[in-house]
Parts: C-alpha cells; structure tokens; sequence
C-alpha cells in the first residue's frame, strides 16, 4: 500500500509542477522566444481543489490523505510558504541547446506574489550577481539558478538562459492560443519550429528509406514485378503525407480540464492557412446535426457518425489515390479489381452526405454469434451508392481470388435483390472464410474465426430502404437485420436520447464533423465472458449503462480539433474495478477454473 501512495502522489505533484493551462497566458510575456514546448498550468489553487474532489470522490484520498488537497501537500514537501502565488500561472519551457548540446534545456516559471519572501523558502541560497541567485535543492543535487522577472520566479539549471531579459513568446497559431488561454492544462507545441528542425533530416533520410524499400521488394519471394510500382506508389503517398504535414504544420496543443462532470481532454493541430492541409481542414464544414440518427437502439462496443463535406472530401481522397491509381492502370488487366476498389473510394465521397456507424456488442451465448456485428446507416444518393459499394464488393471478390492459398480461402459472393427483410429488397453478401480441412495450421485457427466472424463469416445484407438513405449490416443474425433496417427507416434517435449517451455529448462541441461513443463497459463485460470460456474467470462486475467514452472531431479555421470526454461516473466505475483486481490479485488472483 506504501508503494501505491508513493506512485499517486508522484503522479499528482507532477502534474502539478509540470502541468499544462490556461487562462491569462501572461507567463509567455516572460519567455524568451523559440521555446519548442510549454507547459503550462493555471491557478493551481483552483486545479488542486477540483483534483482533490475527484481523489475524496473516488476515494482515493482515504488511501493517500494528501492527495485531498495536492497543492498544500506539494508545498509542505518543497517547504514553500511564502510569497507563492497560488492564483498565478506555472510554466515549464523547453529549447533548444544554442551551443548545441545534446540535451534541451528547461526554464520552470512560478507566479509569485512576494519574489524575496519566495527566495526565503529556499535553502543554501548564494547570490550568483546581476539579480541570479543560485541553491541545490538536496545535497548533491544540480544547481538551480533563478530570479524574477516581472512576477514569476524564473528557475533553470542553465544560468546563461537567465543573463538576458525574456524578450517575450507568440503563438502562431490562433486556435493553439485559445486553447493555451483557456484550459486547466495544457501543453503547447512549436511544431512550425520543430519541424524547420525536422524537416532537413526528413529529406536527408528519405532516398535513403526508399533504396532500402527498392532492395526488399527485390527479394521479397513471389513479388510480381507489375506491382512493385503500386507498392511505390502507395509507400510514397505516405512519405509525402509526412513531409507535407511538416511543411503546413503551424503548432498545436494538448489541452486537459477538470469539470463537475468529468475529464476532458482537447487535442489541436493547427496548419498553416493558405497550405494544403491548412485549406482542406477549413473547407471542413462543422454541423449540429444529430449524427447519430438511424442506429438501432441495442448494446454496442462503439457507435458514432460522421458528416462530410463532398467537395473537400473528394479532393483529398482523390488528390491522395491519383498515383496508385495510375500505377494500377498501367499494371495490366489482372490489377482491375484492386483498380475498381479504388474508384468506388474515389466515387464515394460524391454520393454521402453523412454516416452513422455502429458495433455491436453480441446478444447471444459467448462464441453463438460473431464479435463483429457491424451497422452502417448512410445518408445520401442511395442508388449511386448500390452502384459504388456493388462495385467495391465485385472488386474484393475478385481480389481474393488473386491471393494466395495458405490453408484459407474465402467465399465471397454478391447477391443482388435476394435477401427480404421487413417489406426492403437488399443485396445478399457473403464473406466466409474457408479453413482447409487437411491443414493443421488452418485448423487450429477455426476456434478464433468462429468466435470472431461467426459461423457465417462476414455476411449480411446491403442496400438502399428509400431514395435518400442506404443500410449495411454484416455479421448479426436476421433479428440483428431487422433491428438495422427499422431503425433506418424511422431515422430512429433511440441511441443518440439514452441518458448515459445523452450526458456526454453535452460534454462534447455541440458543432463538429464527427462523433464517437466507445462503451468501454460492454466493451469489458463481453471480454470477460468470453474469457470465462476458456476457464479464466474473473468476478468482477460492472453497472450497466456507464457513460461511454465520447470523441468529437471539428474543424476550427485552418486547425482540426479533437475533444475527449471520460466522464465521472466512468472514472468512479474504473477505479473501483482496478481496485477490485488489485484485492484479487493479493488474495491469489484469478485463475483458470475460477477463485
């Protein structure tokens, strides 16, 4: 239990001393420029308060009494009492080494009221000249230098960053900027800046990765030659990703706030306006709409929706496949199903307006049904998108075709029209795997691809239920079919109005592009049955119908923004079951055959 104290309350002070925020971001008038990282953490007091509820709540504090009030305990183990300002801003700044040292220097920032009556907290404190002073924190501890500008007191253990005044920071990016204004903590990165650093060793590095790739094609056993070009072609698209995220890169954050209802994290990465990237991120269009419109109201491991923008969309998918595809062409006949999977993603974007997606979490006996029941409820030109996705379904049947047999093979099949469900006339499709009999191998996969794709494989139906709306559901049994078609028809809200779904994305931006729900609950409950299959049984139980994990994905001017909630009650339920597992495994632990 010792141990267990010690490793939280590690946990705790850390985040309190290097932590990350925001509010009135004064501190960056005080840091000298090209820093490549700041943290940075606003109003401790109020942090610590907010973080000390959490620990009585989830009765942590019980454990570690100081943890109910972090920041009183993390100045009585620094011995700081006087002259903190425990209202202000803490700042952790990291650059580059100028005389290019290998390890990056650090500068910590701490708002002070009473700059002297702070350096009296300290110990063996000598005064270094020009206004630096200088103390060990322990016996034979490295050096800390510090002085005052303006209202912090500025520590490093590199005196030469404190011989000249801060000239003062920016932050380029205007959405990076909110967020450092605003959040608990937050952590901004230069990335223009670490990229310029970045980027020469990139194309230095490049030819260098692709003569490696050219040498294990060359050898690879069975490579058609015909092929090696799309390979080419696909590797490069990807190396010319990274190296176009460099160049359009203007900096971004990693935001974290503490709320009455949870934890929230927010991710931006920021690019610059008139550069690619910067372009099709604004030309992203946010909406309000209910994304999750058309999903069955039934126990999924995850569910969400997504809106597109066709033009934007289009041009990046295309803009991104336009090489492959031509290495495609120019391989011959034998490539055109590959060739036709590619212009169905091509032709997509012009056809969907948005999606809702779906997985979901068995209903049957562990092993009864497949894991993966996927749903699709897609909003568009229905017919255009029978045309594509026939298509795309022709082209993997084909491709399977060409791979080669190694104990496994597929049957796959398109029925068009033959399957019924409810009064809706829907394609039939089949994507079996085949397990030789005679192959060992093959056969001792079976159980594995029973219990994950069912007897029936990847199967289900796929079609178009009115002009405006098409539905896929693969791997669930025909009540699964019906469930997905009902509720696509009504445009059914049932999931997106649960009270435990509800609650988080009240959390989340009303306005983005996308949204997901992860229920780590069902997700946690079926992994534990299954596991008691194979004899390792573990008593843990968890409430029904926790808030599950919520995403959102937008975009903001030229930056993309990620937002992630973990909800209280979520959190409650997570460390109740760690500590379950932690009694468990000081009693024996769980075992095969149960405890």
């Amino acid at each position: 239990m010792n141990v267990l104290r010690r490793f939280v309350m590690a946990v705790v002070v850390l985040t309190l001393l290097v932590g990350a925020a925001a509010a009135r971001a004064q501190v960056l008038k005080q840091l000298p420029p090209n820093a490549y990282i700041v943290i940075k953490l606003n109003n401790a007091e109020a942090v610590s308060q907010r973080l000390g509820a959490l620990m009585q709540r989830l009765g942590l504090a019980n454990l570690v009494p100081d943890l109910a009030d972090p920041l009183a305990a993390l100045k009585k183990q620094l011995n700081v009492k006087e002259g903190f300002d425990a209202k202000g801003e803490i700042a952790l700044a990291v650059y580059e080494d100028p005389a290019g040292g290998p390890e990056p220097l650090g500068l910590v920032l701490i708002a002070v009221t009473d700059y002297k009556a702070f350096l009296g907290n300290l110990a063996a404190v000598k005064d270094e000249g020009g206004g630096i002073s200088s103390f060990a924190p322990k016996e034979g501890a490295e050096t800390v230098f510090v002085t005052n500008w303006g209202t912090y007191a500025a520590a490093t253990n590199n005196k030469a960053i404190l011989a000249k005044k801060p000239e003062g920071m920016t932050i380029a990016s205007a959405a990076a900027q909110k967020q450092f204004d605003k959040a608990d903590l937050v952590m901004y990165a230069n990335t223009k800046y670490i990229a310029g650093k970045v980027l020469p060793l990139w194309k230095e590095g490049k030819p260098q990765w692709l003569a490696m790739m050219d040498q294990g094609l060359a050898a690879a056993p069975g490579m058609q030659p015909k092929y090696v070009p799309v390979i080419k072609a696909f590797v490069g698209q990807l190396l010319n990703t990274v190296e176009e995220t460099l160049n359009d890169t203007n900096g971004s954050t990693i935001a974290l706030n503490l709320t009455k209802d949870g934890v929230t994290a927010t991710v931006v990465a920021d690019f610059l306006p008139d550069s690619y990237i910067g372009k099709i991120n604004a030309g992203m269009a946010n909406t309000d709409a209910n994304l999750l419109a058309g999903l069955p109201n039934r126990k999924f491991f995850a569910a969400g929706g997504a809106a597109t923008s066709p033009a934007v969309t289009s041009q990046l998918i295309n803009d991104w496949l336009a090489p492959i595809a031509k290495e495609l062409a120019a391989a011959g006949p034998e490539a055109k199903p590959i060739l036709d999977i590619v212009d169905a993603i091509k032709q997509m974007p012009e056809a969907v307006k948005s999606t809702a997606f779906a997985y979901s979490a068995p209903t049957g006996a562990p092993g009864a049904q497949a894991l993966f029941q996927i749903a699709a409820v897609i909003q568009g030109d229905s017919a255009k998108l029978s045309e594509i996705q026939r298509k795309a379904q022709r082209g993997t049947m084909e491709m399977m075709k060409m791979l080669p047999n190694q104990g496994m093979t597929m049957d796959a099949k398109l029925e068009e029209g033959a399957a019924t469900v409810g009064d809706v006339k829907l394609d039939k499709v089949t994507n079996k795997f085949v397990l030789d009999a005679n192959n060992p191998q093959a056969q001792q996969m079976k159980p594995v691809f029973d219990m994950l794709y069912g007897p029936n494989g990847m199967s289900g139906v796929m079609g178009a239920i009115n002009p405006t709306t098409y539905v896929q559901a693969l791997g669930g049994d025909d009540e699964f079919n019906a469930a997905v078609v009902t509720s696509a028809k009504s445009n059914d809200s049932a999931y997106a109005m649960l009270p435990h779904v509800k609650s988080v994305a009240a959390q989340l931006p009303a306005s983005r592009c996308a949204v997901a729900y992860i229920h780590l609950d069902n997700i946690t409950t079926t992994a534990l049955a299954y596991a008691a299959q194979f004899g390792f049984r573990v008593p843990l139980k968890l409430q029904p119908d926790l808030p599950p994990l919520g995403v959102s994905v937008g975009s903001e001017g030229s930056a993309i923004r990620v937002d992630v909630v973990i909800s209280n009650e979520l959190i409650e339920n997570a460390v109740s079951a760690t500590m379950q597992m932690m009694m468990m495994r000081q009693g024996g632990g769980a075992r095969p055959g149960g405890l």
